[in-house]
């Protein structure tokens, strides 16, 4: 019964760890899947021009100094080298791209910078292309300034739109997609670099736009394949299987163990918790003449133990059922506290504790203070349906409490024959025999 007990137990304890582990693995995976995750990717853009002037007596054929005026009558064209790099920290990535470069041009009103007139002109676009991790863009064009001057000129003069401002912008566009990266958010990216400068001015001037420049750490999604709601339905599932083993694995402690077990575990906590109070001692202690003081509980000891500054003994019997704790005192008095299976038993059924002697505490102890004796006793006690509730106790399941208490006397008790319906009208007709009998043996008599 032991081992099936230890066996079982084992396996459902096995079972309960194996289980929580993987719910809690479960979980760890569901938290992690469900977190964002990201690729981390960088991407920059530059933009370098040059002012390039048509011959004349004062200026050289080009000037490199950038952020300066320029005589608008003097530009030839300006060259502009447009700049884009992207790369991926992770080189699986795969995305298409293309590119173009627009030259867009806007009057706008004069009080309410409201749109009059705008024209796109596309000056470069690229075929689309195809990158993996690192991609860089490096692209020249000569940007016309002469043609779109004239342009506006001509649509200002038309209508007499002198004091209209008007500007000249020119951009690049990257377009990137990602494509065959499942487990990733869509890349889809729209970058611009641009400059733009004046029109119809005698002097103009250029100013730079860029959106990337040091554009790092930057981040794409990425989707989790794995359905994550079920790891933690199946997470939960199992630690709800192992919460349910571990109570099942307490219920069957509780329910199987014995007496011994409870005793040997308060002996070890009584150890473990006052280790530096007690004093364990393999041979018998001599009582003599010593009075003996019964202490009732161990806190009491340890209040004695204070109070005379003096270690507690310990000492425990042959049958290792019993342990005797006593502290002797100059006086000649010696304290005593016992914790013994008895005791465990008593105190279980509501029964008085035998008591004990310290000079004999191998003696054993009474029969009907062993649980298997007590046990019997209810059994027979319940079986017997007695009525009379001065001498002995109804034997029903929800009055055990009170048979415990009783039980000292009612171990040595007899059942009482109960009379039944069969004995009741046996006796009534033999009381009838009787009485015929003697009517007869009247009338003789009188006869």
């Amino acid at each position: 019964m032991l081992n099936k007990r230890k066996y079982v137990m084992c396996s459902l304890l096995i079972s309960a760890i194996l289980l929580m582990i993987s719910g809690l693995i479960l979980f760890y995976r569901y938290f992690n899947l469900s977190s964002p995750r990201y690729v981390n990717y960088t991407e920059d853009s530059n933009l370098n021009y040059k002012v390039i002037y048509k011959d004349n007596n004062f200026f050289n054929e080009g000037t490199s100094t950038q952020n300066n005026k320029y005589i608008a009558s003097l530009i030839d064209y300006i060259k502009a080298d447009f700049k884009y790099n992207i790369s991926f920290y992770e080189k699986n990535i795969n995305y298409n791209y293309k590119y173009k470069i627009v030259a867009n041009v806007r009057v706008l009103d004069n009080e309410d910078k409201e749109k009059i007139y705008e024209e796109n002109d596309v000056i470069f676009e690229s075929n689309m292309l195809t990158g993996n991790g690192t991609t860089n863009i490096n692209e020249s064009v000569n940007i016309d300034y002469n043609k779109y001057n004239d342009l506006i000129n001509n649509f200002k003069n038309t209508y007499s739109l002198k004091d209209a401002d008007s500007k000249l912008t020119v951009s690049m566009y990257i377009d990137l997609n990602s494509y065959g990266n499942n487990d990733i958010e869509e890349v889809n990216k729209k970058a611009v670099v641009s400059l733009s400068m004046p029109l119809t001015k005698r002097t103009t001037g250029i100013d730079l736009s860029n959106e990337l420049t040091k554009s790092k750490d930057r981040k794409i999604l990425i989707k989790s394949s794995i359905n994550c709601s079920n790891l933690l339905l199946i997470g939960i599932i199992e630690i709800l299987v192992a919460l349910t083993e571990i109570g099942a694995i307490i219920g069957i402690y509780k329910k199987t163990r014995t007496i011994k077990n409870i005793y040997d575990r308060e002996i070890k906590k009584l150890q473990n918790t006052y280790q530096g109070y007690i004093q364990k001692i393999s041979s018998k202690y001599e009582i003599g003449a010593s009075q003996v003081i019964k202490v009732e509980t161990f806190n009491d000891m340890l209040e004695i133990r204070d109070t005379l500054k003096t270690p507690i003994l310990m000492l425990e019997n042959e049958a290792k059922d019993g342990t005797f704790f006593i502290i002797p005192a100059a006086n000649g008095i010696i304290y005593a506290y016992a914790l013994r299976v008895v005791d465990i038993i008593a105190r279980k059924k509501g029964m008085d504790a035998p008591d004990y002697d310290l000079n004999n505490i191998d003696k054993k102890i009474p029969k009907k203070y062993t649980e298997e004796f007590i046990d019997k006793q209810i059994e027979e006690t319940r079986s017997m349906k007695v009525i009379d509730l001065k001498n002995t106790i109804r034997g029903t399941k929800d009055e055990d409490g009170n048979l415990y208490e009783q039980l000292d006397k009612t171990i040595t008790m007899k059942p009482i024959k109960i009379e039944t319906k069969k004995t009741s009208e046996t006796k009534k007709k033999t009381r009838k025999q009787t009485q015929k009998k003697t009517t007869k043996k009247n009338t003789k008599e009188n006869k």
